[in-house]
């Protein structure tokens, strides 16, 4: 059984480790982490070593979770605030993924009085670039939370990067988040909180 991170909201949130299951935890510290509320974790498809936290700032280790570098670049004018509301998502690609899709990795920062989302992406899994994709993803998020997610494919199996984004409505983009189109008007109550993808296909 390999390793289980968790964050926790304890004294304004943490990153924990379990290497027993989940019977007993321990915080990883690192200098570099300043006073964080951490919101989402993922790691690099096909290397458990290359992990991905993201709350007020974003953060990434190669050699995992020893040593930690700060990438929040241009997403600092998004994050750089201790106001819960300010939700980061991070979204990486179907394990296996075609190799110019499997550096591919879309965050997405939301207005806590707006609502709005702001898509960035990146090709190179964060090494040197983070740029955003569009100042408004259509919208229509909640203001504490949305749900993001990656696809590899498209439904005649053609590889493909297919952002999948949920607020009050379910959109996808196929443009690197140039532009979102809805694709669903049925959803149960408008407050999409989390989607699934499968990691072996997209």
């Amino acid at each position: 059984m390999g390793p289980i991170y968790i964050s926790d909201a304890k004294d304004w949130g943490g990153l924990y480790k379990s290497t027993d299951g989940g019977i007993t935890w321990n915080e990883v510290v690192s200098s570099t982490f300043t006073n964080e509320y951490f919101w989402d974790i993922e790691f690099k498809p096909d290397n458990a070593n290359t992990m991905y936290v993201g709350g007020h700032r974003l953060y990434k280790t190669t050699n995992g979770g020893t040593s930690w570098t700060d990438i929040t670049g241009n997403l600092s004018q998004y994050t750089l605030t201790n106001e819960i509301g300010k939700y980061l998502s991070i979204a990486v690609p179907p394990k296996n993924s075609p190799s110019s899709i499997s550096n591919t990795i879309v965050i997405g920062t939301i207005s806590s009085t707006t609502g709005n989302t702001q898509i960035w992406y990146s090709t190179d899994g964060l090494t040197t670039s983070l740029n955003p994709a569009t100042s408004n993803a259509g919208g229509g998020a909640s203001v504490y939370h949305f749900s993001l997610n990656l696809g590899a494919y498209d439904n005649s199996g053609t590889p493909q990067v297919i952002i999948y984004l949920g607020g009050i409505s379910f959109r996808t983009s196929t443009n690197s988040g140039a532009t979102f189109t809805s694709v669903s008007s049925s959803i149960i109550h408008d407050d999409i909180r989390a989607i699934g993808v499968p990691k072996d296909y997209g």
